[in-house]
């Protein structure tokens, strides 16, 4: 019932090609990644923050021989990743213009980078506006 309530409601903004458009302008655009400075370890962990500059994705991820841990907190997915034996942990979460994440990792190696939404987040559509 929900859902076509919902359906019923969108139909009166826009149509159904039009709502696979707008669903499209959500996606990550990975042609145009911000990579993300992160600072040096100390005592083996690693602590920073990150601020969103536009709606987007934050993707944060940490590797090593031993044991590996990504734990972020601020964003809409806040999470904590442990592995064992060498694998990748890497967390890869929505995030707001303006919102900061706070994130802390054990790694020998890592990375962090930040990925804009298609869309540029709040777009004009057909003269709608869209959030």
């Amino acid at each position: 019932m929900l859902k076509s309530l919902m359906s019923l409601l969108l139909s009166l903004f826009y149509s159904k090609q039009e709502s696979g458009a707008v669903a499209h302008q959500a996606l990550p655009d990975f042609s145009n990644p911000v990579l993300v400075s992160v600072p040096g370890p100390v005592n083996s962990h690693v602590s920073g923050t990150y601020t969103a500059p536009e709606d987007g994705y934050f993707e944060i991820g940490a590797s090593s021989a031993g044991d590996s841990q990504v734990n972020i907190w601020g964003a809409v997915n806040s999470a904590c990743i442990s592995t064992l034996n060498g694998p990748q942990a890497k967390v890869f979460t929505p995030v707001t213009k303006g919102t900061t994440i706070w994130y802390e990792l054990k790694p020998s190696t890592f990375h962090a980078r930040f990925l804009p939404l298609i869309g540029g987040g709040l777009t004009l559509f057909k003269g709608v506006q869209y959030a």
